[in-house]
C-alpha cells in the first residue's frame, strides 16, 4: 500500500506548471514544446496571470506539491522561477509544500543555479538523462554526454537529498546487455528515485517520421522486453520499489509526492501552454496547445465533465497502473467478473494488481476490463 503521506487528502492540491520551452527537439518527444525563446518573458507574464484567474477555484485546499515540467523548465533563470513562486504564495503557503519538483537537463546544471533553486524552496530534482551512450544521445538530438550526465548528477547531489532520474529504454541501437549496463550505473549514482520509460513513438515526431524514411529502427520487441526483464531484475536485488509502471523508489520516503497524487486522484491545478487540472472529482479541463495563443490571451480551455463510465473506467486505469491495485468491492457484478477471470490479474492482499512481469502488456490489460 502506499505510504501513508500519500493517501488522499482532498483539502490538498498539487500545482503543476508547464515550461513549454527546449533549446532542441528531442526526437522521441510528444510533449507540447518550442524552440522559440523569444517568447520567454510574455509566458511568464501570462503564466503569473493565469495563476492569479485559477487561484480562487482552490481557495479552499492547501498546496500540497509543485512540479515544474516540461519542456525544459532549467531553461528559465531562476529569477524568472522566483517571480511565478513569488505569484504563487500569494493564494497558497508554500512553506507546507511537501515536495516541490524542478525537471532540469544535464547541460543546465551548474551549482549556482542548484543553489538558487534551493533558495526559492526546491527540495526536489528531477533530471533528464534518457541514456548513457554518447551516440545514442546524439541520434535522439540530446545536448548533453555521458560525462555531463555523471558531472551533473554530482553537482545536484552536493545540494539535494531526493534525486529523480529519467531514462528511456527501447531506443534505437539499445541492446539488452547496454541497458543492463546503463541501470548497473544509474544505481551506482546513488540517487533516491528512477523514472524508466518504454520508448514509445509519438505521432508527429521526429522519430516517427525517421521510422517512416527508414532512417532508424527500433529494437525487436523480443530485445526491448528483454531490457524490461534486466531493469527490474536488478532494481528489485538492490530492494528498489517498483511502485508504478514507469517508477522505481529506493524506499517509501521517496515515493514521488506530485505524480503519485495523479494515481490516486489527488485535485491539481495545471498552469501554462497544454497543462491539465482536475478539481478531484468529474472536472476537467486542458488549455491550448500553443504558447503564441496561450500569451496572446486566446486559451481556448477544453472542458471535460467525467460521465460514471469515465469513472469507473479511470478507477480501474489508475488503481492497475500501481503496486497498490484495485479493490473490486466499489465495482457492479459484471465489472468484478471480467477482473477475476482476467488472466493476467493476481490477487493479493485482497486487491487485485498487474504482477510486474505483465506491466509492459498494461494497455491491452485494461482496455479489456473497460465498461
Amino acid at each position: 500500500m502506499f505510504h501513508v503521506k500519500h493517501l488522499i487528502i482532498m483539502n490538498r492540491f498539487g500545482l503543476y506548471i508547464h515550461v513549454p520551452f527546449c533549446r532542441t527537439k528531442c526526437t522521441y518527444c510528444g510533449f507540447y514544446r518550442v524552440t522559440d525563446l523569444s517568447y520567454r518573458e510574455k509566458y511568464i507574464d501570462s503564466v503569473v496571470k493565469e495563476l492569479g484567474e485559477r487561484a480562487e477555484l482552490f481557495k479552499n485546499k492547501r498546496l500540497k506539491s509543485i512540479y515544474f515540467g516540461g519542456g525544459t523548465p532549467s531553461v528559465l533563470h531562476s529569477s524568472e522561477l522566483k517571480r511565478i513562486i513569488g505569484e504563487v504564495e500569494k493564494y497558497w503557503i508554500v512553506d507546507e509544500v511537501e515536495e516541490f519538483t524542478v525537471e532540469v537537463n544535464p547541460d543546465d546544471v551548474t551549482e549556482d543555479y542548484l543553489r538558487e533553486l534551493k533558495e526559492i524552496g526546491v527540495n526536489r530534482i528531477s533530471m533528464g538523462v534518457q541514456c548513457l551512450d554518447d551516440k545514442i544521445l546524439k541520434l535522439i538530438n540530446r545536448r548533453h554526454s555521458v560525462d555531463m550526465v555523471y558531472k551533473a548528477v554530482d553537482m545536484v547531489k552536493s545540494q539535494f537529498d531526493n534525486v529523480s532520474l529519467d531514462y528511456i529504454f527501447g531506443l534505437p541501437q539499445q541492446t539488452v546487455d547496454t541497458v543492463s549496463r546503463d541501470v548497473s550505473e544509474l544505481l551506482k549514482m546513488g540517487v533516491q528515485h528512477l523514472s524508466i520509460y518504454a520508448l514509445s513513438v509519438e505521432e508527429n515526431s521526429i522519430l516517427e517520421k525517421q521510422i517512416e524514411k527508414g532512417i532508424v529502427a527500433l529494437p525487436d520487441e523480443e530485445v526491448v522486453l528483454g531490457q524490461y526483464d534486466v531493469i527490474t531484475k536488478k532494481l528489485r536485488e538492490k530492494g528498489w520499489r517498483h511502485y508504478e509502471i514507469s517508477n522505481y523508489a529506493c524506499d517509501d520516503e521517496h515515493l514521488a509526492v506530485h505524480n503519485s497524487s495523479y494515481w490516486v486522484k489527488v485535485p491539481y491545478l495545471g498552469i501554462g501552454p497544454a497543462a491539465s487540472s482536475f478539481d478531484g472529482e468529474r472536472k476537467r479541463w486542458t488549455n491550448c496547445e500553443d504558447v503564441k495563443k496561450y500569451i496572446e490571451g486566446e486559451n481556448d480551455v477544453e472542458y471535460d465533465d467525467l460521465e460514471e463510465e469515465d469513472l469507473i473506467n479511470e478507477r480501474i486505469m489508475l488503481g492497475l497502473r500501481t503496486d497498490r491495485g484495485v479493490s473490486i468491492s466499489k465495482f457492479d457484478v459484471d465489472i468484478q467478473r471480467k477482473i477475476k477471470e482476467n488472466i493476467y490479474l493476481v490477487l493479493e492482499g485482497g486487491v487485485y494488481k498487474i504482477p510486474e512481469k505483465s506491466w509492459m502488456v498494461y494497455n491491452r490489460i485494461v482496455s479489456s476490463l473497460f465498461v
